[in-house]
This record gives C-alpha cells, structure tokens and sequence, in this order.
C-alpha cells in the first residue's frame, strides 16, 4: 500500500471548551496520512486514479471550519468518516490534530487516530 500525506495544513477555526475559545478562532494543524492504491495512477498519469490532496486539503478545511467542535477528539474521528466516506480510494487514513494554545505550557495538545474503511462499515 501507498500512502499520500499532506503535513502541517493549517485551519482557523472556533474549537474548544473555554467562553473563549468560542469566540475566537485558533489555529489548529492537519496531519493526515492516507492509504490510497496509486499503481492505477503511476501508470496512466491520471488524477482521477488517486486522491487529489489539493481538494481534500480544501475538504478538511471547510469541515472544520463548519462544525465548531468543542473537542479534537470529535473532529479527528467525526473527520476520519467523513474522508473515508467522501474519497472512495481512501483505504484508510491517520489523521493528527495539533491544539497550541490547548495548555499554557506545552507546544500544543495533540490527538491522533486512525481508522480503515472496514472501521465504518
């Protein structure tokens, strides 16, 4: 298997707990790993034989920016579904969520997961 990745995307948004956190958006990171079969596509030369990471960065994006989460758990997994379900090349996918201003003295809060296509259905 093959994987595409697409590393540090970055969204604003409103996501968090804290009166604060709903009022003001943060930057959150994106990385997110995808098992995909490119072999179809080395051969032809043709986008429509794997994913196109220019419109799933837009697609994650736009995710996150219309669901105002209160947890990154909920929208690493709520998104993973998403992806899986929306991009049928898409085996499984990994995705990682960086929170930086999650806690005063830490770099960022992180969550992580993974999950195949047989995990949702």
């Amino acid at each position: 298997m093959y994987k595409v990745i697409i590393e540090d995307l970055y969204v604003d948004t409103i996501i968090g707990l804290c009166d604060w956190e709903r009022d003001v958006e943060q930057r959150i990171s994106f990385d997110i790993e995808m098992d995909v079969d490119i072999r179809d596509a080395s051969k032809t030369d043709d986008i429509n034989k794997t994913v196109d990471y220019v419109a799933i960065s837009e697609q994650v994006e736009q995710f996150t920016r219309s669901n105002k989460f209160f947890l990154i758990e909920t929208l690493v997994v709520r998104l993973m579904k998403h992806l899986i379900h929306t991009y049928t090349l898409i085996n499984s996918v990994t995705i990682t969520v960086r929170k930086p201003l999650a806690i005063k003295n830490a770099s960022s809060a992180t969550v992580k997961g993974n999950m195949s296509r047989r995990d949702i259905n």
